[in-house]
Formats: C-alpha cells, sequence, structure tokens
C-alpha cells in the first residue's frame, strides 16, 4: 500500500475539510493517507512531524492553492518549512542520479 502525506495551508474550515475528504477518499482506495490533522499528536515536535513524514512517505502531495504559494514562496511557517525539505531531498535526489550515471 502506498503511503502518502498531504502537505496543504491551513485556511478557512471549508479547505481544511476537502483536505481531510481527499485523505479519506485516498484511505477508502488503498492509499494509506497522512495529515497532521489526524496524525500530528498535540505536544509533538511538529517539525520532527513533517520531517519523518515526508522522509517516510512514498509520495508528498501538495494540495497548492494562491495561500500555499505565498507560503511557500516568503517561506513562512509549516508550508515554508516543507518547502526547505522538499527542494533538499530534491536535490539530492538529482546528485545521486548524476553521480550514477557517470558509471
Amino acid at each position: 500500500m502506498p503511503r502518502v502525506f498531504l502537505s496543504y495551508s491551513h485556511e478557512e474550515p471549508g479547505h481544511d475539510q476537502w483536505v481531510m475528504d481527499l485523505g479519506k477518499l485516498l484511505r477508502k482506495n488503498g492509499v494509506d493517507a497522512y495529515l497532521d490533522k489526524w496524525d500530528l499528536i498535540p505536544g509533538q515536535d511538529a517539525t520532527y512531524f513533517m520531517e519523518s513524514q515526508i522522509r517516510d512517505s512514498d509520495f508528498v502531495v501538495l494540495v497548492c492553492t494562491p495561500l500555499y504559494a505565498e507560503k511557500s514562496n516568503i517561506p513562512r511557517g509549516g508550508v515554508g518549512y516543507e518547502r526547505t525539505l522538499f527542494r533538499q531531498k530534491c536535490c539530492n535526489q538529482v546528485t545521486y542520479a548524476r553521480s550514477l550515471s557517470q558509471y
């Protein structure tokens, strides 16, 4: 079963509900979906949660809205921190792929 982390910005309640509905739909269809509303325990280190979800997931789904893009571009808040993690992971994968192509 693929593991997916849903990355989104906290906005109005309707948007947050849409993200939770997406997670429920994914779970209903055989995808192990994770998001902070379900899996971040109160008092848990939020940065560690984001790091471990991105590291341990097969896929990360970015629910991009204008506010998400704004927070990502600044970077600000959890979205900004996740952006930093995504960039680092992507750069590492590109570097690794380039080093393999030399053989």
